[in-house]
């Protein structure tokens, strides 16, 4: 029993890929575990990548390239190849060296021979894709491409060529691998069987004629005569009968010859075409009592159908000299063509009657017909030589994509590496001083984006718009920085991986985190937004209350009311009130709550004040960093590949350092050097002033409010309770009397009554 084939594995972001690296690895392919290949399908098309080859590998044309036909395609080049490990160098030519000393290889060599010979590069010695991607170039100076196809280019007999014409004009012709119209053995046997069952039917005519019937009433011509007939019958059939009408009630007659308006109708168009509604005005004016003149006064557009109609039918049955058609000699043509109208219901063979039947016999007793039969099984005999050449175009084609698919398909050595690009991206997008390289081609959004958002990936939708190219729509993935700035709507610029730039525009976001500093700092922007925001709406309302007082005021006033500039003042002045009511409350909230805090910090030991800051940070910080940190441990690439019709058989994680790789910041360049300052930056200064005197403001306005919290609770909390004095007896004199008035002296303490100290 053999050995078992060893592998190589690399481990990238905690996944292990197998390398391969020789000749005998793309040999054993076929044996490696499915499970360790990081695809198991791709698409054909939407990719970096040349869609021939991959529509080559689709051996069961259902738009993808399973496992199982990247493994047949490896094989079958494999076979092909004297050594495969030349694949590794993806060779865009092959010198006659490479193919393999088997049959399927010296095929290989001999279609290659032949090509170079019909390009004019016999001694070559090596064969390349661009020598096979044009048939029409490889056989444009060959007599003979071995498709059994005979053009009128690859004979210069006059007599082969007029019959090539006439074959051509009478069914579709065969490509050549030239691309020019040819005849091939199956169209040659057609056309002859049509030759010979016109003859046949052709001569029953004959007989029938020689019996004494008017099958053939101008002989040869009849066809030909008949054909003329039916192109104008009815309209001739509808002259007599408007003739007939006019004859029978003369005020028919205007009506009949279509009145002004139908002409005015098409006065105003180009009449150069002659076009259909042209063609349905009466043949000629009518009149009672006159006959159909053949000649001026004909409708133009059936003026050259009425002078083939008199030069074949009417000239020969009626004589030269009939320039006048009566409705009887009309009547007259139509009985003698009868017999043969009944005849023709047989016809055989009808696509040569245009070649007449003194042609056909001609091509039926004659040899040009054999000769052309001789150049299609001469151009045949070359089959064999070429009979290889789309194995050839594959074998060139693969040995220039297969390692470069298997680089993107059973691993992502390309995805991973820092000098290439995986096949699946399309380019690069810049965008809010940021450039992501990962970024995928969507055919729709939607359906995308309902997969994609398992990816753990901040993605951004953006729809791509170049004038020469169309519109396409990509997915980029957002590995590094924040989301502040990001939004639907912002525009940006993405050079596909040809340097071509597109126009870009964010249509949708998938929101997830994109790095821990962006969920530390998350809480506190979203703190400074709520009071943004609150205060906001605490000015609005407050805003709203002013307005609709100052409303109701006004309309309680007399009708000699203020002028329009005193209630606008008056206006503003409450509205700005409110605002800075509004702003003076939530500093006031702001400033408690700091008193409060720095209260409850003066009673920490020195060590431990020092440790409230941060710990607080961390606090409020925690939760959103260890949601964030898990969030972009997940982040996998298969969910957005698999979203553009990928199958992602391994996760392949989007770790935080490739994450720094596949998402670049804005940076200066090295050596980089500023010249002066910005004369319109902000003071900073002034702003750390202004932050150091609101935290005062908020401290003072705090520390007052928790002085007045203590003077409150300090008799209940540290005070004793006063010794309870002994009830004393009240005397006569002091007891009220019911007459007496009340005293003015205040009443003694009842007993439990604390008493205050100030």
């Amino acid at each position: 029993m053999p050995a078992p084939h060893i592998w190589k594995v690399f481990r990238v972001s905690g996944l292990d890929q197998i390398r391969l690296t020789t000749a005998e690895d793309l040999r054993q392919l076929g044996t490696l575990d499915r499970k360790l290949w990081v695809a198991l399908s791709c698409p054909i098309s939407g990719l970096e990548f040349d869609d021939r080859t991959l529509v080559l590998m689709d051996r069961d044309k259902d738009g993808r390239v399973r496992v199982e036909e990247v493994i047949h395609a490896v094989a079958w080049a494999c076979a092909r190849l004297r050594d495969p490990a030349i694949l590794f160098s993806a060779p865009s030519a092959l010198p006659f060296t490479a193919f393999a000393d088997n049959p399927e290889g010296q095929a290989l060599i001999a279609a290659a021979k032949q090509v170079l010979v019909n390009l004019g590069k016999p001694d070559h010695g090596m064969i390349g894709i661009e020598d096979t991607a044009d048939p029409s170039r490889i056989f444009a100076k060959s007599a003979f491409n071995g498709d059994g196809v005979v053009t009128a280019f690859q004979t210069h007999d006059a007599a082969i060529q007029e019959l090539l014409t006439e074959i051509l004009a009478t069914r579709s012709p065969a490509l050549d691998r030239s691309g020019e119209p040819g005849v091939d053995q199956q169209t040659l046997t057609s056309f002859i069987e049509d030759l010979a069952a016109y003859e046949t039917w052709w001569e029953a005519g004959e007989r029938a004629a020689a019996a004494g019937t008017d099958t053939l009433p101008l002989g040869e011509a009849t066809p030909n005569a008949y054909a003329a007939l039916a192109a104008v019958r009815s309209k001739i059939a509808d002259w007599f009968a408007r003739a007939r009408l006019a004859a029978f009630d003369p005020r028919a007659a205007e009506p009949l010859n279509r009145d002004a308006a139908a002409y005015a109708a098409i006065a105003s168009r180009d009449l150069g075409d002659l076009g259909e509604d042209i063609a349905t005005l009466p043949l000629r004016r009518v009149e009672p009592g006159v006959d159909l003149e053949l000649g001026q006064g004909i409708n133009p557009a059936w003026a050259a159908r009425i002078a083939n109609f008199r030069t074949l039918v009417v000239v020969p049955l009626l004589g030269a000299d009939r320039t006048i058609l009566r409705e009887a000699d009309f009547q007259a043509i139509e009985h003698r063509f009868a017999d043969f109208a009944q005849w023709t219901s047989d016809k055989k063979g009808a696509a040569v009657e245009k070649l007449g039947i003194s042609r056909i016999r001609t091509l039926r007793m004659g040899d040009v017909t054999s000769k052309l039969a001789a150049l299609i099984a001469q151009d045949q005999a070359v089959a064999g030589d070429l009979s290889a050449l789309d194995d050839l175009g594959r074998l060139l084609l693969y040995g220039r994509d297969l390692i470069t698919l298997l680089r993107n398909y059973l691993n992502f050595a390309d995805f991973y590496a820092p000098d290439r690009a995986a096949i699946f991206q399309a380019g690069t997008l810049y965008l809010d001083q940021r450039s992501c390289d990962l970024c995928v081609r969507v055919a729709d959004v939607g359906a995308h984006s309902t997969l994609a958002i398992h990816s753990k990936l901040c993605l951004i939708y953006c729809e791509c718009l170049r004038p020469d190219a169309g519109k396409m729509v990509i997915a980029a993935a957002m590995t590094q920085g924040n989301a502040d700035y990001l939004m639907v709507g912002r525009r940006g610029v993405f050079y596909d991986r040809n340097g071509r730039d597109w126009d870009t525009t964010v249509v949708k976001m998938v929101d997830n985190p994109i790095s821990l500093l962006q969920a530390f700092w998350s809480p506190y922007k979203k703190f400074v937004r709520l009071i943004e925001d609150s205060i906001e709406k605490f000015a609005a309302a407050k805003e709203k209350a002013v307005q609709d007082v100052a409303a109701i005021k006004v309309q309680a006033l007399p009708a000699s009311t203020p002028p329009a500039d005193a209630k606008k003042t008056a206006f503003d002045i409450a509205r700005f009130a409110g605002i800075f009511a509004a702003i003076g409350l939530a500093l006031g909230a702001i400033g408690a709550a700091l008193g409060a805090l720095i209260g409850a910090v003066a009673k920490l030991v020195w060590w431990q004040q020092l440790l409230v800051i941060p710990g607080i940070m961390l606090v409020i910080s925690l939760p959103s960093v260890v949601i964030a940190g898990i969030k972009l441990r997940q982040r996998t690439l298969g969910p957005l590949l698999e979203g553009s019709q990928w199958a992602i058989n391994g996760r392949v994680k989007i770790s935080y350092r490739l994450g720094r790789v596949l998402t670049a910041q804005r940076r200066l360049p090295p050596g980089a050097r500023r010249l002066g300052e910005d004369p319109y930056a902000r003071n900073a200064a002034r702003w750390w002033l202004a932050f150091f005197l609101l935290l005062a403001l908020g401290g003072g306005l705090g520390g007052y409010w928790w002085m007045h919290r203590q003077i409150a609770v300090v008799p209940a909390v540290i005070m004793p309770e006063a010794t309870p004095t002994p009830k004393a007896t009240p005397t006569p004199e002091a007891t009220p009397t019911p007459d007496s008035p009340p005293s003015a002296v205040s009443p003694v303490p009842t007993q439990g009554t604390k008493s205050v100290p100030f």
